[in-house]
């Protein structure tokens, strides 16, 4: 007899075999990260373990700092209940203990039983029983054409081709990062285009409100070194051949091109740029996308411009080129694919615009991809992607055309509480250059007698806040786990409402304060609208079987009544609904056709919405629909993010995105007379999220993460 170690903790009952947590008989969820941090500390009770022995056992050689670490052992806490405070205790300096009785007990599993020996001695006994010889007919010989042979060996060839192929390409160990070295300690805004002449790695940071070019070594010693340009704002857009020389636009998204000079010398004017641009290795073409729509090549100062890729419903951004420059990857968004959900897609096309391939299918489990790049062998196609809203880096083998049977699967390189974004390949292969950050965010009211943005709630990580109506309670959004939240205004009697793998999004009460109601999604899956008490339970799906992308729900101030939207890539496909609680019908407003993002106002006199846009993360005109009138009433034109309603119903408050300045302003309704509140430009890492507070004070996320340069080390 064989048997398994299970532990019994409190009301807790832990299974690592089976990777199973139980409390009182139902299962918990957790993370395989905290699953296992959880059985390092249950095997070791009563023993102190220190912090790099805990960094060892759960991530090996992987980098977490000091910070980080403390978050995992919160969540670790949270996780098990009343803050884990009688579960995991901490050691000042030193380490953490695991101090509750813990109880082993081994569950036997029975020896699987091999066949009756008696049996196989009988039937391997020639004695045994008499044996028939079998009458097998004798069939002619039939002449077999030469050719026909030649086809059979060639087929069975193939075939073996084909498994051997599969099992190489497939079966293969999975490259694996073996160490993670940060070379930058600045905590400031960095470019996505991280460039390498192979000893050093180029950049561009945001210092204050300037712009600057910067220089590391890729080995981690040294500090920064920052290049000097005649430009206010130079952009970063690609590296000339051999590292002499660096592509630079003194503006964005319209500038002029520059060769600047390494490591010193007088810029190269090379011609007109309009939007951003990818570099081809030879230094003598470049990729841009235009209009959104587009995939064009053009030569370095602008002339001979081909478009090799047209998308009539989706976009495209984000291209690269292949070491060879003869290919280039870039991502695909098709709203259409999902049935109104985001469906992301990487594919490839080669410089003259044929063959074109998909490396990266919607159907690979995961969800907003960007930033391809492929190894200098081309081997391997380098992405990050996005779930739950954490983005971590992944890669696939690019397999040859010719083995379309090979099939392969994305590979997960990274997956810690750093969240790692554009990767680029050293010349070399060993290592990956990315940018790495902690997921923080901090929540602030804008004070407008200080004129400052001062800590709110005690400057809790949240974001999507929502206030009862009688303003004791609030509701929000964890960051960045995307749970669904309550609690009294001052942060007691907090409720989790959702848990992962859901993520929730912008919550609204209903006016008696005993409903939530919410948009949920699972990863990679469109987000729907949800209905859950204010006590907590079962969440309970407004448009069950609907499968299609539902915008954020508001009250009707009766309660009665929910309006939604739809995604805005599609303009003349959607409109705003307003659905009736009691009935289950749903409505069409007059006059909405190509309107998303409504929003009730909290007196129920007006409906605001936005115009839709398929090419811009903005919308470009605020309108107002008032039920008194029935007729919708432009307030203003400008680019608008996230809109709120004061509670009085007289202004709508809103960020304005144009330009390089982000302006928090207030539209009044009677009249549309515009109040400029603040300039956010001396407000950096603000989220797009805006809400207001009881006194309509104004509510932002202050993204409080650290963005740096790593260089992983990478296992092929």
């Amino acid at each position: 007899m064989q048997g398994k170690l299970i532990y019994e903790f409190g009301s807790f009952r832990l299974d690592p075999p089976e990777r199973q947590l139980l409390r009182q008989g139902r299962p918990i969820s957790l993370s395989p990260q905290l699953f296992s941090l959880l059985v390092v500390f249950v095997e070791n009770s009563g023993n102190l373990i220190s912090k790099e022995e805990l960094r060892n056992k759960v991530w090996g050689k992987a980098f977490i700092s000091e910070d980080a670490l403390k978050v995992i052992i919160g969540n670790l806490r949270k996780a098990i209940g009343e803050n884990g405070e009688r579960y995991i205790e901490t050691v000042r300096g030193e380490g953490y203990r695991f101090i509750a009785p813990v109880s082993k007990i081994e569950i036997p599993v029975p020896a699987q039983e091999g066949p009756d020996e008696e049996a196989v001695k009988r039937s391997s006994d020639p004695g045994s029983a008499p044996q028939q010889e079998s009458q097998i007919p004798v069939l002619p010989r039939r002449h077999v054409p030469r050719r026909w042979f030649i086809a059979a060996c060639a087929i069975a060839f193939l075939a073996v081709l084909a498994a051997t192929v599969r099992f190489i390409v497939v079966l293969s160990p999975p490259p694996v990062v073996t160490g993670y070295t940060p070379l930058t300690h600045e905590g400031r805004q960095i470019g996505t285009f991280l460039p390498s002449d192979g000893v050093r790695v180029y950049f561009q940071e945001l210092i204050g409100d300037r712009q600057v070019l910067a220089v590391v070594s890729a080995s981690g010693s040294g500090e920064p070194v920052y290049l000097s340009t005649p430009f206010k704002t130079p952009v970063l857009e690609g590296m000339f051949p051999g590292g002499e020389s660096l592509l630079v636009s003194d503006g964005w998204p319209q500038g002029t091109l520059w060769k600047l000079p390494l490591p010193g010398g007088s810029p190269q004017a090379l011609g007109k740029m309009d939007g951003g641009i990818a570099l081809a290795p030879d230094g003598r073409r470049y990729a841009q996308i235009e209009g959104g729509r587009t995939l064009a090549v053009a030569n370095v100062d602008g002339s001979g411009v081909r478009r090799i890729y047209s998308s009539t419903g989706s976009l495209i951004y984000s291209p690269s080129w292949s070491p060879d420059g003869r290919r280039l990857c870039f991502t695909q968004l098709d709203p259409e694919a999902g049935k109104g959900a985001d469906v992301y897609t990487i594919r490839s096309i080669d410089a003259d615009g044929s063959n074109l391939r998909t490396l990266v299918p919607p159907t690979a489990g995961i969800e907003s991809v960007y930033f391809c790049n492929w190894t200098p062998d081309a081997r391997y196609l380098l992405y990050s992607a996005g779930t739950n809203g954490k983005a971590d880096l992944w890669t696939i083998r690019d397999q040859p055309t010719w083995l379309p049977f090979a099939h392969p699967k994305p590979v997960r390189l990274t997956n810690n509480p750093v969240e790692f974004y554009a990767p680029a390949s050293s010349l070399d292969g060993k290592k990956i250059f990315a940018l790495g950050k902690l997921q923080h965010g901090e929540l602030v009211r804008y004070d407008q007698q200080a004129r400052a943005l001062l800590p709110f709630m005690n400057g809790m990580s949240v974001t999507s806040l929502d206030f009862s109506r009688d303003g004791q309670w609030v509701t929000y959004v964890k960051f960045p786990e995307n749970t669904l939240w309550l609690s009294r205004i001052d942060g007691s009697d907090s409720l989790q409402l959702t848990f992962a793998p859901f993520a929730a999004d912008s919550p609204h009460w209903s006016p008696d304060g005993t409903r939530i109601a919410y948009r949920s999604a699972l990863p990679g899956k469109p987000a729907e609208i949800f209905f859950i008490s204010s006590d907590g339970g079962v969440p309970q799906q407004l448009i069950p079987g609907d499968q299609q992308e539902e915008g954020v729900p508001t009250w009707s101030p009766d309660g009665k009544y929910l309006t939604f939207g739809r995604l805005r890539y599609q303009p003349d496909k959607i409109d705003i609904s307003i659905l009736d609680l009691q009935t289950g019908r749903i409505k069409t407003v007059p006059e909405s056709t190509g309107l998303w993002s409504p929003r009730w106002s909290p007196k129920g006199r007006y409906l605001m919405a936005l115009s839709a846009d398929a090419l811009s993360f903005f919308s470009k005109s605020l309108l107002v629909f008032d039920f008194q009138t029935n007729r919708w009433k432009k307030l203003l034109d400008s680019a608008i993010e996230e809109p709120v309603w004061s509670h009085d119903d007289r202004y709508i408050y809103f960020v304005d995105g144009t330009g390089d300045d982000r302006v928090l302003y207030r539209v009044r309704v009677s009249d549309g007379k515009l109040e400029r509140i603040t300039d956010l430009a001396g407000f950096p890492h603000l989220s797009t999220w805006l809400g207001l507070s009881p006194d309509d004070s104004p509510l932002m996320s202050r993204d409080v993460r650290q963005t740096e340069i790593y260089a992983l080390d990478v296992k092929w």
